[in-house]
């Protein structure tokens, strides 16, 4: 999949969802993003210079960027702490879309498949937030994406 937004509707619409959690302890909105937390999360979660971040989440311990997720314009990138494996750190939207299920599971979203996000530093009330951010986003993408067209994974 091309990294640029070959959607912009589905860019807005995410965008929107992120923007109902910006209250959450340690999420960041593009315009709150410092250029630092930005270096750190590009290369830490090997975002692509061209790809538009609208949210990155902090799970590290000194909030420092090097571990936590990206919502981006062509889909979600993380990088995970030692204690969270995952198959992968990248997941396009259309694929994103096609997971049966979310769910929480040892301090970290399952996103099934054998891919992990690490949410260790939040509290049960904030962990539930992003999982729920998460969960609207996946729904948005369903809907924007046609997803009912394909196959669940």
């Amino acid at each position: 999949m091309n990294e640029r937004n070959d959607n912009p509707g589905l860019a807005d619409a995410i965008r929107a969802v992120c923007l109902r959690y910006r209250s959450v302890e340690r999420l960041y909105l593009e315009d709150t993003i410092d250029l630092q937390r930005m270096h750190n999360a590009r290369r830490a979660m090997r975002i692509p210079e061209h790809e538009t971040v609208m949210l990155l989440y902090d799970d590290s311990l000194l909030e420092n960027n090097k571990v936590g997720f990206a919502v981006c314009a062509g889909g979600l990138y993380w990088r995970n702490d030692w204690s969270v494996n995952s198959r992968r750190m990248r997941l396009p939207w259309e694929e994103f879309a096609r997971r049966k299920r979310l769910r929480e599971k040892d301090l970290a979203l399952d996103l099934m498949r054998g891919d992990r996000i690490g949410l260790a530093v939040l509290d049960e009330d904030e962990r539930a937030q992003v999982i729920a951010m998460l969960r609207e986003i996946q729904a948005v993408c369903k809907e924007r994406l046609n997803s009912s067209d394909i196959s669940d994974s």
